[in-house]
């Protein structure tokens, strides 16, 4: 879950620029000479942007070679202010001149709406954009934005601008100006490439001469009839090149061919149905009669039947791309239909056709069948031939680059963009190895459909579902049938994170969790039993996912480091405070002290446990087995108490980081003392593993009575008791003395006068037999922290400000705490070296005791003279070197990152983040 340092290799520059335009740069969308069905009228959905943004935030010196990549592509949006700006760094002589770099610019009419007669502010972008190329003018989705054309528009000049992509707008076209395509164009006399969408109603139809001198290609993507009139009055004496993306209602093409049908030397018909419900190609055909290249769709257009015949067409394209209106392959009429359109350009109706260019990855496999071999004999025999041209070859200037290259920049993105980015080059370079890998790796539903997509997907190549190695859930309300069998699919998935919403039941994660997964290194369940509305439903439906850390907790031992299981707590906004209860996710929380203590925690490191207002930290630390691997301990917003903490800190001694967010451990928390003793925790161990198991479980060895336990004070620390063991069972019994009475009993001697005042007498004492050994004596040695950092949240009643305050009154503590522990660990010491009794300390993870030590009664405890070898070292708390106790690094930012709120350095939440990837 650590991020490492990013290296790439080094290479020249030149060489970078080359592979990042390779990556982002789509030619389609600066073309301004035709090329066969490589149309892209708009690119609202392309992440170009994206990537580029990301290549410039990987390091300096990508940030130096890619802002002239970032800024050769801009859109004028809400964020326009901040854009001018920008260009408007850098000047005559200077290397940083963004807008020098502006070849291609997207205006939407957002930005050039006018209710003021204020000069619009994108007029002012336009105009600083000397190296402007093209000028992009998408469709504006109505029924989202009301936009107001009032006042009139100005349009800049465009001198440098070669492309036009234009979609009309009937209402801003009335303003004028930089709205109105007919002044657009006069101000642009360099104009090459006109794209058009316009469907004007009869208030816009203004039929009025408009010469563009240098236009070649002319793309009509979606127009009426009255625009087509309308276009009937311009002078196009360069126009060479037509495209039809979809043919006008009404018929409105018979005036276009009259009056520019003689200068037309190229024409394309787009996959539009409706070109196969009229012979428009016949009509195209008899209107252009110098026309030489036909390209069309071949499922998507009627046969030609021209009238007469047609002496200049030399090449014919099809386009096999599948018409889900037609029939498949298997069909006979589908073959039918291909022959047809053959047949219809015979050599005597066509006397200069040559070839037939056949586009599309489909004709591979058509072109393999039997059934076309009678097409290609017809079509050889008539002197004509076969072309197969891929478009990565045709459309491509290099050559395919290595997969080896392709994922070495990939792996440059950040994990967020490099999904996408692979999407997006994929689909431009559909014959290109870009490696699959990057798709799946990291698989992230954001919607709730996308479940059932995804699941398809993986059903129709079931191979890909090896590649997934983390699945993130992230919507709360999906199908969790269709998302457990999704899970189950992934055979190697390694980070498994989920949303568990109200869709979800407990049965669902029992079914999921039922066997455990091969390579899983890391679980995060994130709670939230309601999404738009408070409800009790669960409470009452008795739905408590209990049953789902027993399911955990019977895995086996596993090298699972991770695990997270967080319940959101109540939304203010949909619970008003005090009005609604927090719900419970978890009825009964001994389930968790079953997970600690299983063979599934065994390596477990690193836990955050989430579970606002509940008693949690008893059900972890009570056991002596639980988490012997613990490093990292996140218990925020639960209901922990100091106690808790001294408890937590003693128990695990490998823990080296404690996060307590919101937990309201200290109800003092603006007082100095309260801090500072809260920082002794190191000298005031009260531990569950303090009290040995021999206590309730004494030795089964020697057959005698139950021994009296040992009493004590409430301020006494079991880690300074004396433990005496009988060597013997009792002979005689005595009777006790009425209260008041100096006679004590010997097996006491040890005891405090405290204790003795808060023990209650009993009736007898049994004696030891006089012929027998001395009952022996145990001291245990009280632990060392290890803590290295606490973090906490204190109340809105503490200033930021206040935390250094805060962090010096707690090390204070701390100190003052360190020096009474070597304090008593040294008169232990000496007590030890001159005989007075035994010293134990408890065993540390991974350590062997031994056997006699559990015989004894002393399970979980290591003699400190256990190989009969003086070792006072033991008994040291070292202060200086790399293994010197350290004061733990106090955090009181609480979680995230807030403004004015700054994380202590070295903070344990900073290490939470890496490990658990968020910052929750």
């Amino acid at each position: 879950m650590t991020h490492s340092t990013c290296h790439y290799p080094s290479l020249p520059s030149e060489l970078w620029l080359e592979i990042f335009r390779f990556a982002t740069h789509d030619a389609k969308l600066y073309d301004t000479k035709y090329q066969p069905f490589h149309v892209q009228f708009s690119d609202v959905h392309n992440a170009s942007l994206a990537t580029n943004y990301a290549i410039v935030l990987v390091c300096k010196h990508w940030w130096l070679l890619g802002m002239e990549l970032l800024y050769e592509d801009v859109r004028i949006r809400h964020g326009a202010l901040a854009l001018r700006r920008a260009l408007a760094i850098g000047g005559a002589g200077e290397d940083y001149t963004p807008k020098k770099w502006v070849r291609r610019a997207v205006l939407p009419y957002s930005q050039s709406a006018t209710p003021s007669p204020k000069p619009l502010l994108a007029l002012d972008i336009l105009q600083q954009l000397p190296n402007l190329e093209v000028l992009v003018r998408p469709p504006t989705m109505d029924r989202y934005e009301a936009l107001r054309f009032e006042f009139s528009a100005d349009v800049p000049s465009l001198p440098l601008l070669r492309r036009l992509d234009w979609w009309t707008h009937n209402e801003a076209a009335h303003t004028g100006g930089i709205n109105a395509l007919d002044e657009v164009i006069e101000h642009a006399p360099n104009l090459e490439y006109l794209s058009l969408a316009a469907n004007i109603s009869m208030s816009l139809y203004r039929p009025k001469r408009i010469e563009i001198p240098k236009l070649r290609v002319l793309n009509l993507f979606h127009v009426n009839a009255l625009f087509v009139r309308q276009m009937c009055s311009w002078d196009l004496p360069s126009l060479s090149h037509i495209i039809l993306a979809a043919p006008p209602h009404n018929a409105g093409l018979e005036d276009f061919w009259a009056t520019f049908g003689h200068s037309i030397n190229v024409a394309e018909l787009g996959d539009n149905v409706r070109f196969g419900m009229m012979g428009h190609m016949s009509d195209l055909l008899d209107g252009c009669p110098g026309l030489q290249e036909l390209n069309y769709f071949l499922f998507f257009t009627l046969n030609a039947r021209p009238l007469r015949t047609h002496e200049s067409l030399r090449r014919v394209g099809m386009h096999a791309r599948v018409n889900r209106m037609m029939c498949s392959l298997d069909d006979p009429e589908t073959w039918r239909h291909m022959e047809q359109h053959f047949d219809s350009f015979r050599p005597e109706a066509f006397p200069a056709l040559k070839e037939f260019v056949l586009y599309g990855p489909e004709w591979s496999h058509i072109a393999a069948l039997p059934a076309f071999d009678p097409i290609r004999q017809k079509v050889q025999a008539s002197g004509r031939r076969f072309v197969l041209p891929t478009l990565s070859e045709r459309h491509v200037d290099s050559k395919p680059l290595p997969t080896e290259l392709y994922e070495a920049i990939l792996q440059q993105l950040s994990p967020a963009d490099v999904q996408q980015t692979t999407l997006s080059l994929t689909r431009a370079l559909p014959y290109s190895p870009i490696p699959q890998y990057f798709l799946f790796n990291q698989v992230r539903l954001k919607r709730s459909d996308q479940a059932y997509l995804l699941s398809r997907r993986l059903r129709e190549a079931p191979t890909d579902a090896s590649l997934v190695r983390s699945f993130w859930l992230d919507v709360w309300m999906v199908d969790a049938d269709v998302v457990i069998n999704l899970i189950r699919m992934f055979p190697r998935v390694k980070i498994l994170r989920m949303a568990i919403g109200p869709s979800f039941t407990p049965e669902h994660l029992d079914e999921l969790f039922e066997h455990p997964f091969g390579e899983l290194e890391y679980i995060a369940l994130r709670f939230r039993p309601y999404v738009q509305k408070a409800s009790y439903y669960q409470f009452l439906k008795g739905a408590y996912y209990d049953s789902s850390l027993v399911a955990l907790a019977k895995w086996p031992a596993s090298s699972i480091p991770t695990l997270s299981i967080i319940q959101d707590p109540l939304d203010p906004k949909y619970a008003p405070e005090g009005q609604f209860a927090q719900p419970l996710v978890f009825f009964r929380l001994d389930a968790v002290n079953e997970l600690a203590c299983a063979p599934f925690a065994e390596d477990l490191a690193n836990l955050r446990m989430r579970i606002p207002g509940r008693q949690l930290a008893r059900f972890i630390y009570s056991s002596p087995d639980a988490l012997p691997s613990l490093d990292l301990l996140d218990l925020s917003t639960c209901n922990i108490k100091q106690v808790d903490v001294d408890h937590v800190i003693a128990r695990f001694d490998t823990l080296r980081h404690l996060i307590l967010d919101d937990c309201n451990v200290l109800r003092g928390e603006l007082r100095d003392e309260d801090w500072s003793a809260f920082g002794k925790f190191g000298s005031r161990h009260s531990t569950p593993r303090s009290t040995p198991p021999y206590a309730a479980n004494p030795p089964q060895s020697q057959s005698r009575a139950p021994a009296v336990p040992a009493a004590r004070t409430a301020g006494a620390r079991p880690c300074d008791a004396t433990i005496s063991l009988r060597a013997s069972p009792p002979k005689d019994r005595v009777e006790l003395p009425a209260a008041g009475s100096s006679t004590r009993a010997s097996a006491s001697a040890g005891a405090s006068a405290s204790e003795h005042a808060a023990m209650a007498l009993p009736t007898h004492i049994d004696l030891p037999d006089p012929g027998t050994v001395p009952t022996p004596r145990f001291r245990i040695l009280p632990p060392v922290p290890i803590v290295r950092t606490i973090c906490m949240t204190t109340s809105a009643l503490v200033a930021p400000d206040q935390h250094a305050h805060i962090r010096q009154q707690f090390e204070l503590g701390w100190r003052r705490g360190l020096a009474l522990l070597t304090q008593r660990r040294a008169t232990m010491r000496t007590s030890y070296m001159n005989g007075l009794y035994r010293v134990v300390r408890f065993a540390v993870t991974g350590e062997d005791v031994e056997v006699e030590m559990s015989e004894d009664g002393l399970g979980g405890l290591v003699e400190v003279d256990s190989k009969g070898k003086q070792t006072p070292e033991a008994f040291d708390v070292v202060l200086m070197g790399e293994s010197a106790v350290t004061c733990p690094v106090l955090c009181l930012a609480g979680p995230g990152r807030r403004e004015g709120y700054p994380h202590a350095e070295g903070c344990g939440h900073a290490a939470g983040w890496d490990v658990y990837g968020d910052q929750l």
